[in-house]
This record gives C-alpha cells, structure tokens and sequence, in this order.
C-alpha cells in the first residue's frame, strides 16, 4: 500500500468513526426519531409473517353504525347495556370489559306499563344491578396526565393553597387574595380565566378531601361527609349550595376510585411508582360498587400523534390502576391485580397455574406530556394495514370475532315483543273477562280480579298461556263462546252482534298473541344458543367503533383510523398468546451502529466511489432484512433501523467526499510538481485522460522548434557556478512564451530547448503560433541582454530552428521509464535549421513547409535551399523577421534584397549574385548573411564542377 493510500485509508478510517460516533449523539439525543418512527411504522405492517396466530379468546362487541341504526343515537338508556351485559352473563361470557365511560348518573324515565300506568325506569340502577349479577364486568376510567412543563403549576398551587386553607371561599375573596400574591402578574401574563381557575382547583381539593375521608372511614355517606369536610357550612343550604353540588359529585367521584380500588395493585407490588394522574371521567359510583373493577383508557400518541405504545399502570395517588386491556387479561386469567408485579423492565403476571407472563416494558420520555412514563409497553400489532375488522382472521380477508352490539340487544328486542303481545293478551283477557268498563263483556269478572291482582311479568307468556287455557276451561264462558259460535250475525240484536264479534276478537287475539310468543320464544332461544357458542367461556370487550363523532379513534403504526377499543384488544391478544415485542439495551444499537458504520469505512476507503455504493447499498439491504424479518419478525425485538443505515450512508458521502477532496489535492499537488518537470499541457492531458496508460505512438504533422543560446560558452566560463541562476531566469523567461501559444517544452537541452506543437492537443495553426513564439523569444532577449549587461556580463543571442512536416508522436522509451516526444527526419531538420544559423547569419530558420502553412501573416527573408548535415537533398529555407504588417522600412528592404542573391545564387549566377551582395550592402551594410553568400560564390567560381544550386552545410 502506498503511503498516499496509507494515508487516505487513515483519514477516512478517523472520519467514519466520528460519524459514527456524532450518529450515536444524534440518536441519543432523540434527533432522528421520526425515521426511527417510520422504520417501526413499516415494520409492523410488512414484518407479519412468523406471527403466532391471534387468540381467539377475546369477541369485540361493538357499537358500530348498524347498531346506531338499530338501537338509536348515543346516549343510549342504560338499560339498553344492562340488558346487553344480563345477555352476556346469560352466554357464560368469562369476562366483560366496557371501553365506554359513565361520568354522570342519567336522570330516570317514566314509562308506561300494561296497564297503562306510568312506572318509572331508572337505568343507572338496572345497570348497576346487570353489573353485579355479573359479577365479571370491567368499567372504563378516562384519566388526566398533567403536563410536565405546565406553565401553570406555580399559579395551580397557588390557588390550591388558598382554597385548601379555606374551603367556603367565595370567588370574590379567592380573586382578592390572589391579587396580593406573587403569582397575580402571571395571572395576566397568561390570560389566566380567574372564574375557571376557582371551579377546576376547588374540585380537586375537594375530590381530594373526599378520598382521604373515604380511606379512613370507608363506609360514611355523603351527609356525614359533607358534615366532615364543610362543619361550618350552613346545613340548610344542602341542595342549592354551588359548594355543596360541587361536593356532592367530587363525593361520588371519589365514591367511584374508592369502589375500584378493590381491582387495583397495591404499590408494594411495584418497584418505582407509575405516572401520577387526576381520575379526570371516572363512572359514578353506583356502578363502580356493583362492578368487578376498572382499566384505564387513556392513551398518549407519540410526537407524530400516532399510538404505538401505552402505560400498563398509572398512578392515583392511591393505589395503581391497570392499563384496561391489561386488566381485561387478569379478569379472563383469572389473575387479581393486586398480584400483578410491576418491575423496571417487565410487567409480570402470575397464571394460577404457576407460569408466570412476563411483559416487557421500560420509561420512556413522552413529548405530549413532557415526562418520563413508567411501564411504557409496546403494543404489538397484527393483522392487515388499515383493515382492523381483519385482525383476527388469519387469512386477513373477513371479519372476525367482530359482532354488533345489535346482535345480542336483539334478544331483548325480542322480549319486548313478548311484553307487547302479552300487554295485547292481558287485554283480550280483561274484554272477556272484567265488568270495569262497558265494552267488556263480563263473563267472569271474579277471574279477571283475580288475574289482575296476580298481574305476571310483562314478558311471563307462560303465565298468560296457561290464563288463556283457564279462561278457556271455564263452562260458562266456554258455553257462551260456543252459542254465538254458531250463531249467524243477522240472527241476532245489534248488540249480540257486538258481543259475539268482540268475544270472537278477543279469543283471536289471545290466540294469535300465543302463536307469535312461541315463535318469539324459539327465537330468543335459538338466538342466546348461537350467542353461547360464540362467547362462551372468552372475553367480551364492548366498545365504540362507529364513524359517529362520539366515538374515539386513533392513529396507529397500522391504521390511520383505528377505534381505540381496538388497542384494548391488541394488548389482551399480546397478553394471551405471550407475543410481546422486546426492546434491546441502548448498548446493542450503539454496537450496531458502530458496525455497520465501519464497515461502509472500509469500503469507502478501499473501494471506488461505485463500487464502495454498491457494498454499502448491500450491506444495508442485508441489515434491514435481517432487521425486519429476523431480529423482529421471528426473535420479536425492536432493534433500530434508521439510525443504522442513516450511518451508513452518510459515512459513504463522508468519505466519498473526503476521497474527492483529498484526490484533488493530491492532483494539484502534482500537477504542480510534475510541470515543473513536464509541460503542463501533457499533464492536464493525462489527468483529464486517466484511462490512458501510455500515449502510443501517432503521426501526424506538427511543428518543432529547436532554440540554442549563442555566446553562452562565454557567459558560462565567466559565470562558473553562478551560470545555473542565469539560465534558470533565461528559462523562466522563454518557457512562458511558449506556453502561451499552446506549445509544448519537450526538453530542456542545456542551454537550448526543444518544444512543440499540435501534441499532445490538436493545434491547426501549430505553425503560426511557432514562428509567432520564436519572434516573441527574439524580442524578450533584448530584457535579458540588458540586464546582463547591467551585471557586466556578456550578452548572448538565440538561435531558432523551425521545423513543420509529418513526425511520429507519443511515449518513447521502456515502460517504467519513458519520455513523451517526436521523432522523425522533420524532427532532425529542426536541429540542424538551427545550427545553421551560425552559418547563415539568420536568427531564425523555417523550412518551405512551414513557409507553406503562414500565408502572408508573416515579412519572410529567403534564405536559400540548404542542404544540411545529414540530409542528401536540400531543402529551401526562410527567416521570419516581423509580422507583415509590423514590419519597418530596413525589414523590408532586408527581405527584398535577399530574394535577388539567393534566386541568382541558385541559379548559378554568381557574378549577379555578387551584384546583388554589393548592391545589399551598400543599403544595409555588410553583415554575415551577404558575407556568408559572398563566400559560398567565389567558392563555387573557383570550384564549378561541384554546383548543384543548393549551400551544402558541412558541419552542424
């Protein structure tokens, strides 16, 4: 591994595990609970499928919208549910639970009965009276959990202090003395309603003082309470007292607690106290006397207002009340609660059979109150999404262990069928029979008082059965139906007629009333047989699942409406079948975390941005699985699933991110410390070219240029070890140049360079841009020479050789070592154009084909077909001296009379070539140009044979 890789595998290694570490903080502190929530959400709806089926000791009898109909608008009387309870007692029902509550006493009814007088109905007694014949039934108490940041406490204290202290306090006085104490300035701050205030604190002192009496003397009534609690208050107020009407009811309701304590646990059998609450809708008292006991029905939605778990106890300030699925479970097990254990983690319920159901639970800080909840239990749901008919039907396609309220409050609609056939029977009975009335026909009055004063019970159709029969027996009135019998209507007086005819109609009636309560009563026993085999020996859990606006739904991980009597009946399903979902130690998800975490580290750090995606993606997909179908669905324990792979994949975009961060570092590191090596242009072209390897060779035509410094021996003898700093500003200043016209420094040859173009990008105008570098060169010496020269040195000059022509480009050289370059005759010409130079007296020289791609940008002076070291044919050369358009009067002149020395030269006239020298002269002055043409003709005037029209170039 190289130490770059080394490194990078280090740094990601430290920034994984701080994102794993900063996931665990975030987790800690609750910042990624609503994933966690819509993780839990998902699971529960699609991780069903190693779920032990779903009790079937549990029926759900419920107030739906087909029973509304049937029935009547809620409220109901309450003899409607007493009869429904004295049904379900009837069908051997083991236990009956009441998801409704019965905060105030319903006021009596009067009604009439078959004798047409009005008898009144009070049906808080009827049901009291089906409760305790039941002796198995469990009533419902809503519950208050005051919030933990109540910006009212301190004024609720306040006011409770004052009214504690004096209980007949008027409101006047209440208002008065909070006006001199502390608290009346958050009075106004918060918009406090002083008359609510007085009415909601004074309850609850007097709820208080009513428990606390009725603990101590458990059997006192509300007189002497009242005499107790109020001595000093006026005795005959009683009735018409506000003070008094509030006492009365703060009674009852502590009448009520005091009555289902006896279904309580005690707090010996718990470890650290449940939640406090304020009995806020307990039932009245008379039916907590006469039933079993009571649950709780409050719930408290998570943040998102979705139900996923409740409290299994709460906190009266007396004993500890049970969740009401919780105690539907005890009443059916036949568990007391006052046994129930309450532990720090679990919830232990010992069977009488010795095996004890141990339920999970543990404290858990709930927003919507602000506080810790004790024996906070998850509700394990089954069952389909949005389908809670379907829950207990294990193919999930019908409703089971559903039934209408309506379906046994038929039975007793039958019975009033009954009643109403017997009250038609009983007046029949009374036409034949009574004289207290003109139109009876008083045959036998002396049975008719009789049956009066024995009136039987209005459904008793046995009794009116076996009257008829009697009535029947009678002789005489036997002898008197059997004449008119026979006797035909127009044979008889106007009233015989009426006579016979009501005879005739009363005997039909009593008939006819027999027939149908027969049919009646097969039918109510038909109907409590089909009721026995439904709910015998199970739980009966009564509760509102109708769409109207009274009833109480919720929001759960399965539903997004789901009656709360549902929640009940999950958590007693949970209860019997020992299905519980576990929550594992914080330890365990942190040790997850860190894991999985690490292990996105290593991918992100070994692997390739793609690849280490896939390995993440992978290990993600693998853990959610195992998550899901594993660890809850088959071991039943919630272990967390965000946080995890949030960690996951933040920890691939972290390191991702640190790789890309640290590569483009990396890569301007050496791209800056490779091009002071190599040109930047073929750096930039590799690194934008990662995938090539090697530049293979290509030909194509470029232009090459050869520079050599001349008079720089000089300089270097005198310069000795200070000739590196010289040319090193030489070099600076040239390989700029060259750069800016796109080209490309080759090598460095010492005191010369060789650079190119149209590698290793394309330049169509490779030699343009060479010729225009070259002059640009020519020009920047003249700053170079003048600053030697204000060192006392020796000025030098620069040679230039261009080249243009078809040259192979690319690496050239082993494989570990190679160098990129061109190669080629064209190549070689360009080294020995400008060696030439010292020959010819030019500063630069171009070959014809480079000539050939200028046009007329340039002012060139020909300078003769040349034939240099190395190369058997000549070749016709040029000087660039200026841009055309930039050139002067003496460039002109210099270009103009070259062309007549080099065209006579070459055609072997060398006396006019010599003309052509002398006339040059004589307008520029003699330089090493015409001098070097001068002596190349009287060379070739001495030696004629060996003239081939071109200047062959001996040495390089």
């Amino acid at each position: 591994m190289r130490l770059q890789e080394r490194k990078l595998l280090i740094r990601n290694a430290l920034l994984g595990l701080s994102i794993c570490l900063g996931m665990v903080a975030a987790n800690a502190m609750g910042w990624i609970e609503s994933l966690e929530r819509w993780c839990y959400d998902v699971r529960a709806q699609y991780c069903q499928y190693d779920q032990q089926p779903p009790t079937d000791q549990l029926i759900h009898l419920d107030i739906d919208d087909s029973t509304l109909q049937a029935i009547g608008a809620w409220p109901w009387p309450r003899q409607v549910l007493a009869e429904v309870i004295d049904e379900l007692s009837l069908a051997k029902a083991k236990v009956i639970a009441m998801d409704v509550v019965f905060p105030e006493p319903q006021l009596p009814r009067l009604l009439q009965d078959t004798q047409d007088k009005l008898v009144k109905i009070e049906d808080d007694k009827l049901l009291a009276q089906a409760l305790a014949d039941s002796g198995k039934s469990l009533l419902s108490v809503a519950v208050d959990i005051q919030n933990a940041n109540d910006n009212q406490a301190v004024l609720k204290h306040a006011a409770t202090k004052l009214i504690e202290n004096n209980l007949t306090i008027t409101r006047e006085d209440f208002e008065e003395q909070l006006r001199h104490s502390p608290v009346y300035r958050q009075i106004k701050n918060l918009a406090v309603n002083i008359d609510s205030l007085f009415i909601r604190v004074r309850q609850q002192v007097l709820f208080e003082r009513s428990a606390a009496l009725l603990k101590q003397h458990p059997g006192v009534d509300f007189l002497k309470a009242r005499e107790m609690i109020l001595p000093h208050l006026d005795i005959n107020l009683i009735g018409g007292s506000p003070l008094i009407n509030t006492l009365e009811k703060q009674f009852d309701r502590a009448r009520s607690m005091h009555a289902l304590h006896r279904y309580a646990t005690p707090l010996s059998q718990i470890q650290q106290s449940a939640v406090r609450v304020q009995p806020q809708l307990p039932p009245i008292a008379l039916l907590s006397e006469s039933a079993m006991g009571a649950g709780f029905v409050t719930y408290l939605p998570d943040a998102d207002g979705v139900v996923r778990s409740v409290s299994l106890a709460v906190y009266d300030g007396q004993k500890i009340l049970p969740q009401l699925g919780l105690a539907l479970a005890c009443g059916y097990l036949g568990v007391h609660p006052r046994d129930i254990r309450f532990t720090d983690d679990h919830v232990e319920i010992p069977k009488p059979d010795g095996t004890v159901i141990m339920l999970p639970v543990r404290e858990q800080q709930v927003k919507a109150v602000n506080r810790q909840i004790r024996y906070w239990y998850d509700v394990p749901w089954f069952g389909p999404a949005d389908q809670w008919q379907y829950m207990y039907d294990p193919m999930r396609m019908q409703s089971m262990q559903h039934l209408p309220v309506d379906a046994v409050y038929r039975i007793a609609r039958y019975h009033q069928q009954i009643a109403t056939n017997n009250q038609q029977i009983d007046k029949a009975i009374s036409i034949v029979l009574d004289d207290d009335a003109e139109h009876k026909l008083k045959l036998n009055p002396d049975l008719g008082r009789s049956y009066r004063n024995s009136q039987p019970d209005s459904n008793d159709s046995a009794a009116r059965q076996a009257m008829v029969a009697k009535l029947k027996a009678d002789d005489f009135v036997s002898a008197v139906y059997a004449d008119f019998e026979k006797l035909k209507p127009e044979d008889l007086s106007s009233d015989d007629r009426y006579f016979r005819q009501a005879l005739i109609d009363a005997y039909r009636a009593m008939d006819a009333g027999i027939e149908k309560n027969n049919q009646w009563e097969e039918q109510i026993v038909n109907a409590r047989l089909k009721l026995k085999q439904q709910i015998a020996g199970k739980a009966v859990i009564i509760g509102w699942t109708g769409t109207a606006a009274i009833a109480d739904f919720v929001q759960t991980s399965l539903h997004h409406k789901c009656p709360g009597v549902v929640v009940h009946g999950a958590i007693f399903n949970a209860i019997l079948t020992n299905e519980s979902w576990f929550g594992v130690h914080p330890s365990v998800n942190i040790i997850i975390i860190l894991i999985l975490g690490l292990a996105a580290t290593i991918l992100a750090a070994r692997l390739s941005p793609i690849w280490a995606l896939a390995g993440c993606l992978g290990i993600s997909s693998l853990y959610l699985g195992f998550n899901g179908l594993v660890l809850f669905d088959k071991m039943n324990l919630i272990v967390e699933a965000a946080s995890p792979i949030l960690t996951v994949g933040l920890v691939w975009s972290g390191c991702t991110l640190n790789r890309f961060i640290v590569e483009r570092t990396e890569r301007a590191r050496i791209t800056r410390r490779f091009s002071s090596y190599v040109d930047p242009a073929l750096v930039n072209y590799v690194i934008n070219n990662p995938d090539t390897a090697r530049l293979d060779g290509e030909l194509k035509e470029m232009t090459v240029v050869f520079t050599d410094l001349a008079g720089f021996t000089t300089l270097s003898e005198k310069l000795r070890e200070r000739t590196v700093p010289i040319l090193n500003e030489y070099m600076g200043l040239m390989v700029p140049i060259i750069r800016n016209y796109s080209g490309y420094v080759n090598k460095f040859l010492g005191d010369g360079m060789m650079f190119f173009y149209a590698a290793p990008l394309d330049n169509p105008n490779h030699a343009t841009d060479a010729v225009r570098t070259s002059l640009e060169l020519q020009h920047a010496m003249i700053d170079f020479n003048r600053r030697l020269h204000q060192q006392d040195l020796p000025t030098v000059a620069v040679r230039i050789g261009i080249s243009t022509g078809n040259m192979v480009v690319g690496d050239a050289g082993s494989e570990d070592a190679s160098d990129y370059t061109v190669l080629g005759d064209s190549v070689n010409l360009g080294a020995r154009l400008e060696s030439a130079n010292k020959y010819t007296g030019t500063a630069i020289l171009i070959n014809d084909t480079c000539k050939e791609h200028l046009g007329d940008t340039f002012l060139l002076r020909p300078v003769g077909k040349l034939q240099v070291v190395g190369k058997s044919e000549s070749i016709m050369t040029w000087e660039p001296l200026c841009l055309f358009d930039n050139a002067d009067e003496r460039q002109q002149k210099i270009a103009a009379l070259a062309k007549p020395i080099v065209d006579h030269f070459a055609a072997g006239d060398f006396d006019l070539c010599l003309a052509a020298i002398s006339e040059y002269g004589d307008a520029l002055g003699s330089d090493k140009f015409s001098q070097f043409y001068q002596r190349q003709c009287q060379r070739h005037m001495e030696n004629p044979d060996d003239f081939n029209g071109c200047i062959v170039l001996e040495a390089k």
